[in-house]
């Protein structure tokens, strides 16, 4: 809802927010309302809301449920999306592959660099832009370790 803010046609009404975002009309609402009592959107001087950024600062063990929880919602989302969308309009690929964990650190220092690249590319809003996308990364160890005993 706070990237939808920054499209051409935004509204705060609960029923074009919930046809655009697919939620429930009172779910749309209440989504709205807390980001906006959170501070996460707030009108400028046009009236026009934008999404915003307070500082705020939550414990680690907090701050790191809450980042967990983020991301098993993203995979659900995306695992919807793979079956509503065409192929046109999205990009799914996984790769399973050996490797030395050693190598974990210099993976992640490139799929970072990738989305700082993508981060730059796509940081600006343009008048045209009408349309929210997600980007996301995964990297797990599949298997298991196994206690020697």
């Amino acid at each position: 809802m706070m990237e939808l803010s920054w499209t051409k046609d935004f509204s705060e009404d609960p029923k074009w927010l919930s046809q655009r975002l697919g939620l429930k009309t009172d779910v749309a609402a209440k989504a709205f309302k807390q980001l906006v009592k959170a501070g996460f959107l707030q009108q400028d001087k046009k009236g026009q809301w934008k999404k915003n950024f307070p500082v705020t600062e939550t414990p680690d063990e907090v701050a790191k449920y809450m980042i967990q929880r983020y991301h098993v919602m993203n995979l659900r989302f995306a695992s919807t999306k793979v079956l509503q969308q065409k192929v046109e309009e999205r990009e799914f690929a996984s790769m399973t592959f050996t490797a030395n964990p050693k190598l974990v650190k210099e993976v992640k220092s490139r799929i970072k660099k990738f989305r700082d690249e993508m981060g730059e590319l796509l940081a600006d809003t343009r008048p045209d832009d009408d349309e929210i996308f997600q980007l996301n990364f995964q990297l797990f160890r599949v298997t298991e370790k196994i206690s020697e005993t």
